[in-house]
């Protein structure tokens, strides 16, 4: 072994440390690059994983049975016109907690939208589909004190679904300092 390294260490060329110079600012540029890729790919699953608990929170309220916690308070205005304010059922607040929850991440996290909604189908005889349009027509959402949740009718007779949807932007800065977003949005059936 020492008869190794006497030969090793008596090799002056330097043609190993000039590889080594050349070839190491390379394979660390590549090491960070795929690091902070693996950042990125980890804040897109847990903004995924959170946006999918919330998800199975509002279906989980549904499976109880009780619809009344989708549907808009209303109280009345104190300016005389008989008008309302609306008040997001209790529901809504509670999924953004559980959203807020489980993100758990250092990133700023902004819940742009949880809303319930009714909806009728979209009827659709054409050639080509239309991505544009939304499946669902949007109808709005009874107040607790006046009817059930999503009464209505639809043109073709069925009753209204009920649907939430679940739109977040989450902000944060890579491993090199730069700022990106992830955009996350989730309509679901609930009924």
């Amino acid at each position: 072994m020492w008869p190794l390294l006497k030969r090793c260490a008596g090799d002056r060329s330097g043609i190993s440390a000039t590889e080594f110079a050349l070839i190491s600012p390379i394979v660390i540029a590549i090491a960070l690059m795929a690091i902070s890729s693996s950042f990125k790919i980890l804040h897109r699953q847990r903004l995924d994983a959170a946006v999918t608990v919330a998800s199975y929170y509002l279906t989980d309220k549904v499976l109880d049975g009780d619809m009344t916690g989708f549907q808009p308070t209303r109280t009345p205005r104190n300016d005389g016109t008989g008008e309302y304010d609306y008040e997001p059922g209790y529901f809504i607040g509670t999924a953004r907690f559980v959203l807020n929850d489980a993100y758990r991440s250092a990133a700023t996290l902004t819940v742009t939208e949880i809303e319930v909604f009714c909806g009728c189908p979209q009827t659709y005889s054409g050639g080509s589909v239309q991505t544009d349009q939304p499946f669902f027509t949007r109808l709005d959402v009874e107040a607790a004190d006046e009817a059930p949740i999503c009464s209505m009718r639809c043109p073709d007779q069925s009753r209204a679904r009920v649907l939430a949807e679940i739109d977040v932007v989450s902000e944060n800065s890579d491993f090199f300092g730069h700022a990106y977003t992830l955009e996350k949005q989730l309509v679901m059936r609930l009924r």
